[in-house]
């Protein structure tokens, strides 16, 4: 869903939108949250403060999250009906980890006494605000609203932490709401009457997911002893997901109870993690390209479109600093680089050539180096050649992986032209040109020392 150099994360599902959290304004101090609509197929920023914000969570029309912007943490929400900023607390200790379902907000809360947090709950159609249980010197961790429900993780009775839960309509409250199995629950999750939640297996280092029935008092055992680790539950309706580790690295998992199928999701050997869920979409975070971005699949039958291939230009500069040029297809890069640099560090040439941002059928991935030792980038389309740079085959030039830059095509097709690449020695720096004219000219007119035709390094569009 995402693509770029900056991060995108915690993302959250409601229906046909999704929020996260996003770094490309180029600052991880100066994170802003973002929606996608998948009905109007259009992105919006929804806040525009220098602040840091975490936890972001969606339902409908409302979103929440934490704010840092005076100072503590905050919760905030914005309301897409009215174009609508409030803030929901103003305490000076610090909420967090909100939570939103119709109008009720939940999070944790370190307001009350020294030790331990409480659950609190705020009502929109009210504007009334409550603790929903008194339990001094306690955690109460991470709330999770469904409807009527509220539950989380509780230290009352056990220092590891039971499962809690609060019915609003009636003000009921059950602790344990499962008897004690003589360790941890935590990363709960709840959807109508099903609750998630992780369990470390007596204290074996055995991690599984369960999901317990309100109504029936019964619960499903849903991973089998399998992994060391994992966390970041998310439920919607019979589907469960969560981050798994027993691959080596976390992966996202999909159960359906309907079926009692487990699917595994990922298999890219980088990062998956905070999967959410709604009906038939499942979103993550996904570190596959470098950084953090947002992956989404859609389950519904008539979810598949063909792919549209929408290219987008891939800017060029030139550094008389430090003798090199650079690209990016970012526009937010683009744009911070002309209002940042003065022009003998980063003078804007203009559109370099088209390039697509997003992976397609026939297209290979562009991967993107930064040299620590003569701060220039190296790009290239070869498998074989960016694992020799991960892998240090040049440890004087200090290569760090940025990540995918965009996508193109290895060989010659259809509205294409290919991509020229020159090496120059005597400046330890490559050359990327699409224009023939260029090509020629700098064959005719430099020694190969000075510039060296390495041949045609990609196709790229038109």
């Amino acid at each position: 869903m995402t693509s770029g150099f900056f991060g995108e994360y915690s993302p959250s599902l409601s229906g046909d939108k999704i929020v996260w959290l996003d770094n490309r304004h180029v600052s991880e101090t100066n994170t802003e949250v973002y929606l996608y609509d998948f009905i109007t197929k259009k992105e919006r920023r929804i806040t525009n403060v220098a602040s840091r914000k975490d936890d972001v969570s969606i339902s409908g029309n409302r979103i929440v999250w934490t704010d840092w912007r005076n100072g503590n943490q905050d919760i905030y929400m914005y309301d897409l009906a009215t174009n609508v900023e409030k803030r929901i607390t103003t305490n000076t200790k610090s909420q967090v980890y909100p939570k939103i379902d119709g109008d009720k907000i939940v999070w944790q809360d370190y307001r009350d006494g020294s030790i331990g947090s409480a659950v609190y709950m705020y009502d929109l159609a009210t504007n009334t605000e409550k603790r929903l249980v008194t339990s001094e010197g306690k955690y109460q961790e991470r709330p999770a609203i469904s409807g009527n429900y509220v539950v989380w993780s509780d230290t009352t009775n056990n220092p590891n932490g039971l499962l809690r839960l609060y019915n609003i309509l009636t003000g009921v409250t059950t602790y344990p709401l499962i008897s004690d199995k003589g360790d941890r629950m935590d990363f709960v999750a709840i959807s109508g009457n099903k609750v998630a939640y992780r369990y470390n297996e007596n204290g074996t280092g055995r991690y599984n997911v369960y999901v317990y029935d309100i109504d029936t008092k019964t619960e499903v055992k849903v991973t089998k002893n399998t992994t060391t680790d994992l966390r970041d539950l998310a439920i919607s309706g019979n589907k469960v997901a969560w981050a798994d580790n027993r691959n080596g690295n976390f992966d996202i998992y999909l159960y359906d109870l309907a079926t009692a199928k487990e699917t595994r999701i990922t298999t890219n050997a980088e990062e998956q993690s905070e999967p959410t869920i709604s009906g038939n979409r499942l979103a993550w975070k996904d570190f596959r390209y470098g950084g953090a971005d947002i992956f989404l699949v859609d389950f519904s039958p008539t979810a598949v479109e063909p792919p549209v291939a929408t290219p987008k230009p891939v800017h060029r500069f030139y550094s008389e600093e430090f003798q090199a040029h650079f690209y990016t297809i970012s526009e937010a890069e683009k744009n911070h680089i002309i209002a940042t640099y003065p022009p003998r560090t980063r003078n804007y040439e203009g559109v370099a050539y088209n390039a697509i941002s997003d992976s397609l059928p026939g297209m290979a991935p562009i991967h993107r180096f930064y040299s620590l030792t003569n701060r220039k980038h190296f790009y290239t389309i070869s498998e074989a050649e960016k694992n020799e740079l991960i892998n240090n085959k040049y440890p004087e030039a200090k290569f760090s992986y940025e990540g995918v830059a965009w996508y193109a095509h290895k060989k010659n097709a259809a509205a294409t032209r290919p991509l020229h690449r020159f090496y120059s020695e005597a400046s330890a720096v490559h050359f990327y040109t699409a224009s023939e004219a260029e090509k020629k000219h700098i064959i005719a007119t430099y020694p190969p020392h000075v510039w060296n035709y390495e041949g045609v390094a990609w196709h790229a569009l038109r």
